[in-house]
């Protein structure tokens, strides 16, 4: 396992410093991991729905067929209980049989079907909305693992630059050793030292490993970590402006409860339907007859309710409350979005500010590492000052690095909050 993983390190290591990389960018993992979204196959399912909606709509203006058929037999029928001398009534049979076919068509229904096709676009809209706002969050995941990705192989190859530095010192001190110019006691110390590296490199290249693990997950892809190099990106502080999903999805939903109350105040509208009726039984319309004979009739219906105790006011006026209370969430979730936009912005400025104090404290920390390797070549100090400095000057540059990609991760905040939150 420990020469698995020293072979390993090498092989990264020639990739990172030798240039024998891929190279992968923030939006090459974006657009990987957009064509394996799962809910991309939500949308030809999506549409197939609003099709079928749209014609169930459509087909709903065409005449509706019954047809119906019923044999029966009842225990009286019509019939005089004296005769008469002017005419005769023949015999009713008490058993009667009708085959008909009912024809509905609806000729004006108040605008009800023109409102349920603007609810089912509403409703199309609303959908294709939702997926981009999960296709959104799928884009935060992906550029929190990126942003992690960048540090910990940042700090990868910052501890093994240190391990090398370490190991060429203990070469130098063994060979004194071995000369009797040095003691023993310089040597453990040197190698309890590059045991805590080899120690915080290990963990390091596991968080590495772990994370393009997840990052393979999410973008669909096979990543080769021992060929893998992840790019720093250039993202600059957008002030282009857009209306917020949340807010355009709040702007629907008033929307499709204005078009409900719509519907609501149509359904009160008089409607006027054609009808007709057609078949062969016994007895027909003639009910003197008692012959099997065909029958039709047709005509035309007018339906109204002007009066349901103002049930019909009161939903309206409970879709409208709705419309209310989304406007005020509207002020809310805007109000919280420009006060977060603040604090992403100070907290930028904030990082520029610590970022140009770590240049500086990186190039004195490098200047006193300097200073320390020839005062210890000289044997003027001790190994654990020398060692001080150099693991100040380590902390100094990956404090820098962690700056940076905080300032990266913030950026890429504010421009969601910008353009698609």
């Amino acid at each position: 396992m420990i020469k698995t993983r020293n072979l390993f390190t090498v092989l990264l290591l020639l990739v990172m410093t030798n240039g024998f990389s891929q190279t992968i960018t923030l939006e090459e993992c974006k657009e990987w991991s957009h064509d394996v979204f799962p809910l991309f196959r939500s949308q030809k399912i999506y549409q197939s729905l609003l099709d079928k909606e749209q014609a169930v709509v459509h087909y709903d203006k065409y005449p509706s067929f019954v047809i119906k058929g019923q044999a029966s037999y009842q225990s009286d029928v019509v019939s005089l209980d004296e005769p008469s001398p002017l005419f005769s009534f023949p015999e009713i049979s008490k058993d009667q049989y009708q085959l008909f076919v009912e024809v509905n068509q609806s000729i004006y229904d108040g605008g009800v079907k023109q409102v349920k096709g603007e609810i089912n676009i509403l409703n199309d809209s609303i959908c294709h909305l939702s997926f981009m706002m999960d296709l959104h969050r799928l884009d935060e995941k992906l550029e929190q693992t990126y942003c992690q990705l960048l540090l910990s192989q940042k700090q990868y190859q910052l501890h093994v630059e240190q391990l090398k530095t370490v190991a060429r010192i203990l070469d130098e001190v063994s060979a004194q050793v071995a000369q009797g110019k040095a003691l023993r006691l310089q040597v453990n110390e040197i190698k309890v030292q590059q045991l805590v590296y080899e120690q915080k490199r290990d963990q390091a290249l596991d968080q590495y490993q772990l994370l393009c693990r997840v990052m393979g997950v999410l973008s669909g892809k096979s990543i080769d970590i021992s060929t893998a190099s992840f790019q720093f990106p250039l993202i600059l502080l957008s002030e282009e402006t857009q209306t917020p999903n949340d807010i355009m999805m709040m702007n629907l939903q008033q929307q499709h409860f204005k078009e409900q109350a719509k519907l609501l105040s149509k359904s009160m509208m008089p409607t006027v339907q054609a009808f007709g009726k057609g078949g062969y039984g016994r007895p027909g319309l003639n009910f003197l007859d008692n012959s099997f004979a065909p029958y039709y009739y047709v005509g035309v219906g007018v339906s109204w309710r002007p009066f349901d105790w103002r049930n019909t006011k009161r939903k309206q006026s409970m879709q409208l409350d709705q419309v209310a209370l989304l406007e005020v969430k509207k002020d809310q979730t805007t109000q919280l979005r420009d006060a977060h936009k603040v604090q992403l912005k100070g907290k930028i400025e904030t990082l520029n500010h610590q970022l140009n104090k770590d240049q500086e404290i990186k190039e004195l920390r490098e200047a006193i590492k300097k200073d320390l390797k020839q005062q210890w070549e000289l044997r003027t100090i001790p190994f654990s000052i020398y060692i001080d400095g150099v693991n100040n000057s380590l902390e100094a540059e990956i404090q820098k690095e962690l700056h940076r990609i905080q300032k990266l991760e913030t950026i890429l905040s504010y421009n969601r909050y910008q353009k698609q939150s």
